[in-house]
This record gives C-alpha cells, structure tokens and sequence, in this order.
C-alpha cells in the first residue's frame, strides 16, 4: 500500500484486484483521527503491486463500498472527516 490507512474500505473487482478507497492517515501504526483520505489505489494479486487510482469526490472514513455487475461502484454514508462521529436519528 503506497499511503497507510485504517477504516478504509477494501472492495474484491471482477479481475481479482482489489480497490482500496479511503480511510483514516496512519503513521507507524498511530491513527491520525482529522486526516480523512481521499485517496484510493488499487492492487494487483499478480503483480503484488499496488497504483495510484482516480481519488473519492469527499475524505471518507468508516464508509461502505459496493461493487455492481456493470463494474461501478458506490461508496456511501462515512465519518465525519473531523470531530467524533456524529448520530442520526431516522
């Protein structure tokens, strides 16, 4: 992985890569909690290489991820990307 992350999302694709979108800035293992990424990269099994990808719109942490058969994907709800997660009633 180029950036260290946690609270990311890691998504299997159709090739047997996998998209790694998101997440929280971690240095040496310490979580930095205001540094929401953008950021994605993809790896490749084959290759055992991982490369840079067109970054989220919006710094996400703690979001979901879904692949549908067309190959696009949807990556919803998230943390906040500063402060303590915030609660919403329905």
């Amino acid at each position: 992985m180029t950036e260290l992350r946690c609270s990311h999302s890691a998504t299997l694709l159709t090739d047997g890569s996998v998209l790694v979108a998101g997440g929280q800035r971690s240095l040496n293992g310490t979580v930095t909690l205001d540094e929401a990424l953008a950021s994605a990269e993809v790896y490749d099994p084959t290759t055992k290489a991982w490369a840079p990808v067109v970054s989220l719109s919006v710094a996400r942490t703690l979001h979901s991820a879904s692949l549908f058969p067309d190959g696009s994907m949807l990556v919803a709800a998230a943390r906040p990307t500063r402060g303590p997660p915030r609660r919403h009633r329905a």
